[in-house]
């Protein structure tokens, strides 16, 4: 009895898994574990188990099997398509990478551990900071337009219907521009969580509920953005 861990590649869901998984304990002597996760399928059948026979009865379902490296490490030769991308962040870079790396056929898992998706520009950056210049330069404009027979106006800005009206227009973006996405693209997954290296290929992400979840992509993309940092020049801090 010989035990092999092989990746698997065409896998874009825990279906999958479960597919590949029962197609391959299907073959004659052949005991299969898939992990959906790691993208790997750990196969226990007898000496000299036929790898290439194993291959074919799943090439109809349009997955494939691929051997790793010797020290259990994966190795050069996988194919790009084959790829399993973890990406921590879901802002605009991330869905970048996240769109493009699924175009090519991989498998892509977005992290985030924040209550919406989308990062800084649609949820509190560019498109919120453009409505509210516009509005407040509308606003400008009614009492100081330079036109003979159009009467100025001073009135009071309703700020609480300007923010509501602010507010729906940013979750509009969001679930057009992000979630969609998202919904639309099988080769694209999110999971909601905080995400932390155990090594250097290893991710956990503890859920709110404590949950960890533990992948082993082949490739991780940390995109979550950066903080603004105020240089200590004197006053700086009491300017308004």
């Amino acid at each position: 009895m010989t035990s092999h861990t092989l990746r698997v590649t065409g896998m874009t869901c825990e279906h999958c898994a479960r597919t590949v998984e029962k197609t391959l304990n299907g073959f004659p002597g052949v005991q299969a574990k898939v992990a959906y996760d790691r993208g790997t399928a750990q196969i226990d059948g007898a000496d000299g188990l036929d790898l290439a026979a194993l291959r074919a009865v799943l090439a109809p379902h349009g997955y494939g099997l691929e051997t790793l490296a010797g020290d259990g490490t994966r190795g050069a030769a996988i194919p790009h398509g084959g790829l399993h991308i973890a990406i921590i962040g879901s802002g605009g870079a991330a869905f970048a990478a996240a769109i493009r790396a699924a175009e090519a056929g991989a498998r892509v898992t977005m992290i985030e551990r924040g209550e919406v998706i989308g990062g800084t520009c649609v949820n509190v950056g560019c498109v919120p900071s453009k409505i509210t210049l516009r509005a407040a330069e509308i606003r400008h404009e009614r009492g100081h337009h330079p036109f003979a027979g159009i009467a100025h106006s001073e009135e009071a800005v309703d700020r609480g219907a300007l923010l509501a009206q602010l507010r729906g227009r940013v979750e509009e973006l969001r679930g057009a521009k992000y979630q969609k996405i998202i919904d639309d693209n099988p080769g694209i997954a999110l999971l909601r969580g905080d995400a932390r290296f155990e090594d250097a290929r290893t991710l956990a992400i503890t859920a709110r509920t404590g949950e960890v979840t533990r992948l082993t992509p082949d490739r991780i993309l940390i995109a979550t953005g950066a903080a603004p940092m105020i240089p200590p020049v004197p006053g700086l801090t009491d300017t308004p």
